[in-house]
């Protein structure tokens, strides 16, 4: 059995450190111009108004991240 270090437990039970998911995006949308998302020029970043609706995705697992996913 693995045994964590207590600093990882006390970061986990804190909510510092979380589980985030891994996934490959096969086919978006943009919310704002409806044209596939990697083939738009629209920016999910630096536009508050678009969002990049994910259509088909497939999961590939997690991994731990000290920030919200």
């Amino acid at each position: 059995m693995i045994n964590p270090h207590p600093e990882v437990i006390e970061e986990i039970e804190k909510g510092y450190l979380q589980i985030a998911p891994v996934y490959i995006v096969n086919q978006s949308k943009c919310s704002k111009c409806e044209k596939e998302y990697r083939d738009c020029n629209c920016s999910k970043y630096s536009d508050g108004r678009v969002v990049e609706e994910m259509e088909d995705f497939d999961g590939v697992g997690i991994f731990w991240a000290r920030r919200k996913a």
